[in-house]
């Protein structure tokens, strides 16, 4: 059902693999085999590669936290005495490879019991996007194939998206998961495996046909640069999906139309800032002061904002962390109150999924 969706909707390839028992080889080294073939024909920094499982998993967590892993499994019923290699593996030695060995975008769906447990911190900067959405959080179990299933509901939201816009991301295929009743007692898990990369997976139709010109734009030549704009929003409430869209296509055309060669232009999110205004925290500190009065030794009334003005103008240079917060490195600019102890402070890539989709 999900393969035909890739299929038909995405224009995605495919590739469908059962976890059997054998005599040749193990199931796990069978695997890897075959995601390393399916990574040289489709890992170069434009792809995208897919890998989705379902199927039972348990989660060996009474190890060493290094070597907690968990495991695929066709079933708990095996016969050792039957020669066969049994049919499961340990997933976390198959990501190994995808996290090690890849070049392109990954994204590891898993609706597999314990599928939560794999969400681990990030500790490597991949240089590239790679995201797990797993059916359930740490310790939880999932429903077996049907209406209340992972994989039902994850059909019913790539299907709803898909029919709605052009393009989308992970973070919107999450929230349509969310959304919905099915899940709302036990909702997926989501992560990233990189540090340092913001962005989210962008899906899309890949086209039947492509035009020369997009031979062009999705080439394999590493990225050499990035440019980021950051656009300050006036208003407090939301924008509207339809209102960022109309922004982005702005945007986009005028990109085009620029004399700058660029190769795609991915929106990062949605932030909300909490900071002041400097205009803002300067009336606040001018008004404190004319409540506290001129300072004797002060012969002009206007110095005092001034001073203040000046103060907060360099502390908007210095850089600031992510979350707004200043950074720790130097004292924050402070004015101390005469005759008392009080402190004022400064408030502070569409992607080219020519990819396999493991099932």
């Amino acid at each position: 059902m999900l393969k035909d969706l890739f299929e038909k909707s995405f224009n995605y390839k495919t590739v469908l693999l059962s976890l059997t028992a054998n005599h040749h080889r193990s199931p796990e080294e069978y695997l890897k085999h075959k995601i390393r073939k399916l990574m040289k024909q489709h890992d170069s920094a434009n792809d995208l590669l897919i890998v989705y499982y379902s199927g039972h998993g348990s989660f060996y967590n009474d190890l060493d936290p290094a070597e907690q892993f968990l495991e695929l499994h066709a079933t708990k019923d095996f016969d050792s005495r039957s020669g066969l290699h049994p049919a499961k593996l340990n997933w976390n030695n198959v990501e190994n490879i995808l996290i090690k060995e890849g070049k392109a975008d990954m994204l590891v769906i898993m609706d597999a019991c314990f599928a939560g447990n794999l969400n681990v911190s990030a500790t490597h900067d991949l240089g590239r996007a790679y995201e797990v959405l797993g059916a359930c959080k740490r310790n939880r179990t999932t429903a077996s194939p049907g209406p209340h299933s992972f994989t039902h509901i994850l059909h019913k939201s790539l299907e709803s998206l898909i029919g709605k816009y052009s393009a989308f991301t992970t973070a919107n295929l999450l929230s349509e998961i969310l959304e919905g009743e099915e899940r709302r007692n036990n909702p997926p898990e989501f992560w990233s495996r990189s540090i340092n990369t913001a962005r989210h997976i962008r899906l899309a139709p890949v086209p039947s046909q492509p035009h020369s010109e997009h031979a062009g734009y999705f080439d394999d030549q590493p990225i050499p640069q990035y440019l980021t704009l950051r656009v300050e929003l006036k208003d407090r409430h939301r924008p509207s999906r339809d209102e960022i869209e109309q922004l982005a296509y702005n945007i986009s055309k005028a990109v085009r139309n620029s004399s700058i060669r660029t190769r795609r232009i991915d929106c990062m999110g949605l932030t909300a800032k909490t900071s002041r205004s400097l205009r803002t925290a300067a009336q606040m500190i001018s008004s404190l002061v004319r409540l506290m009065g001129p300072r004797k030794s002060q012969s002009n009334p206007g110095a005092n904002l001034d001073s203040v003005s000046k103060s907060l103008n360099e502390d908007r240079k210095r850089p600031r962390q992510d979350d707004g917060s200043d950074l720790e490195d130097e004292p924050r600019p402070k004015r101390q109150a005469s005759g008392n102890s009080q402190r004022v402070f400064d408030s502070p890539r569409p992607m080219t999924p020519n990819s396999g989709v493991e099932g």
